[in-house]
């Protein structure tokens, strides 16, 4: 049987009504409210912007935008590292009504020229050294915005040192007007420009405020990439919305990370499991509960984290299409009935009551207790979900068909209500004629003694066919994790057709900049995947020599 819609709600978040939603007039009222309070501080270089300066200096960039051509509506690209130069470029774009298009400042060639084209980018903003990477990209007829001095470049804007607002005064645009666009990570095929409204962004603002229990008196430290959803629509914009202040920094440091939340007075944090992992990973120390910061976003329950620390985690299942989807407040014990438990998985939560979550086979049905499938969702109230893929109008139906966003997710419901996600659809291995999940494989890997992270790619075989790799990560040094014992453990663990041909201990893999693995790349390293490092586990020979059918 499947359950009803309305038993796998949590408790709502509380929504302003589509027409009443206004992020520029948010930040003005905070700008009223508390003009002298720092709403953006950068750790880096110790420099911060008031509500008063965040408002003054994002007039001025706009008027800049606009005498450089760009009309309201149109799409300004922000390709700047994190620092308060990005963040004077994303409230110049908001208060003067264009679409801000978040741009990795480490973009390169082939890269970049896909950002631009398939968003649409008339201007782009950027410092001197991003400004030869674009035009070596063959982009020399693209204007650009480029903070600090350096050569000049052709078709340029310099951003002055003092920006005048003159007579402009901020431009409020109607909820449903497009805002920004965040692109997907990428991790398993192009990046696709995600296009959100002004509404939709506020909806994910609104969520993180209250799930993450977020007050005007709060600091949130966030270390990831500005140009990324995370950062920018959970970090800059959702703590302007509240009233609070955010702290970037350059980039993620295990070395500093706990001391930079202790002298910033961070009460929140942002986290993901590879960082946690990382910090994890470190010696345990006198000082490690000596911070102010009491909740973090995301994890996955069970690491140790929250006690160590003394951090409460919020485990939450959200994409940038939508907003949380299913989460688990602080204090959420999860799942608690022996079958609930038993289907495994990580468990996400409850679904969000704004949104209907469903769990659909390949026909778009209804999924039964239990029976994994795609998981799905839909607005239960207009535009508070993506609207469109921007320029990829094929990808917007197939994403959407029968009246459901499909995520590309697997998951399922359990008795209690909690969705249980289970990897991407497509993450299976096809292995002499069987279909193998890695989800499953990466999990037991994991439970493994010393393991810290696992992740498994296809190695082609003869008769396309494929073999699986398994790549390890350590908790400690390389030298000390033994792969024979983790391949003798998964033996036990998995069917014999489920165990890996090749196995592979190493320091780090590639990342994207939110730390999400980049398996494409992974598949490209050595021959096919296999590296000097790695092992073939039927002989424990290098897997460099000659490949056994």
């Amino acid at each position: 049987m499947t359950a009803a819609l309305t038993d796998r709600q949590e408790k709502g978040v509380t929504l302003r009504p589509v027409a009443e939603r206004s992020l520029t007039r948010r930040l003005l009222y905070w700008a009223e409210q508390k003009p002298q309070a720092d709403a953006v501080r950068c750790a880096a270089t110790s420099r911060s912007l008031s509500y008063s300066e965040l408002i003054d200096r994002g007039l001025g960039f706009a008027a800049l935008l606009r005498s450089a051509g760009l009309g309201v509506g149109e799409h300004i690209g922000i390709m700047l590292p994190n620092g308060l130069d990005w963040v004077v470029s994303w409230a110049g774009a908001m208060i003067g009504g264009f679409v801000d298009v978040g741009i990795d400042p480490e973009s390169k060639a082939a890269m970049l020229r896909h950002y631009v084209s398939s968003s649409d980018v008339k201007i782009l903003v950027c410092n001197p050294e991003q400004a030869e990477t674009i035009r070596d990209a063959g982009l020399d007829d693209l204007p650009l915005v480029i903070w600090g001095e350096g050569s000049p470049v052709d078709a340029s804007t310099r951003v002055p040192e003092v920006l005048t607002a003159g007579k402009n005064q901020v431009v409020h645009r109607d909820p449903r007007a497009d805002m920004s666009i965040r692109f997907t990570s990428g991790t398993t095929g192009p990046a696709k420009p995600a296009m959100l409204t002004q509404s939709h962004l506020e909806v994910w603002a609104s969520h993180f405020v209250e799930l993450m229990q977020i007050t005007d008196e709060d600091v949130l430290y966030t270390p990831f990439p500005l140009s990324h959803h995370l950062a920018s629509v959970m970090g800059v914009l959702a703590m302007t919305f509240a009233g609070g202040t955010c702290v970037i920094d350059a980039r993620f440091s295990l070395s500093r990370f706990w001391d930079t939340v202790r002298r910033e007075k961070a009460t929140r944090l942002h986290v993901l499991q590879p960082v946690i992992n990382l910090l994890m990973a470190k010696p345990e120390s006198p000082s490690d509960r000596d911070h102010s910061a009491r909740l973090a976003y995301i994890g996955v329950p069970g690491s140790g984290f929250e006690e160590r620390f003394g951090v409460e985690l919020l485990i939450a299942y959200g994409l940038t299409e939508g907003s949380m989807l299913a989460y688990r407040r602080p204090g959420d014990p999860g799942p608690q009935l022996a079958t609930s438990c038993a289907i495994g998985g990580q468990v996400l939560g409850r679904s969000n009551p704004h949104f209907e979550v469903q769990v659909l086979d390949d026909w778009d049905q209804p999924c039964t207790i239990g029976e994994k499938g795609n998981i799905c969702f839909r607005p239960r109230t207009p535009y508070t979900a993506l609207q469109q893929y921007y320029n990829y109008e094929a990808a917007t139906v197939k994403a959407s068909s029968n009246l459901w966003f499909h995520t590309g997710d697997i998951g399922c419901f359990d008795e209690e209500n909690y969705l249980h996600f289970f990897g991407r659809s497509g993450d299976t291995i096809r292995r002499k004629g069987h279909n193998i999940p890695i989800f499953h494989v990466e999990e037991a890997a994991r439970m493994c003694t010393g393991v810290r992270e696992a992740f498994v790619i296809p190695v082609a075989a003869p008769g396309n066919e494929f073999d699986l790799k398994l790549i390890l990560i350590p908790q400690g040094e390389v030298r000390d994790l033994d792969p024979r014992s983790v391949i003798e453990r998964l033996t036990l663990e998995l069917p014999p057709i489920w165990v890996p041909s090749f196995i592979e201990v190493r320091e780090e893999v590639p990342r994207t900049r939110t730390y999400k693995v980049l398996k494409s790349a992974l598949r490209e390293e050595g021959v096919n995947g296999l590296t000097p490092g790695t092992l073939r586990t039927s002989d424990w020979s290098p897997a460099l020599g000659s490949r056994q059918s």
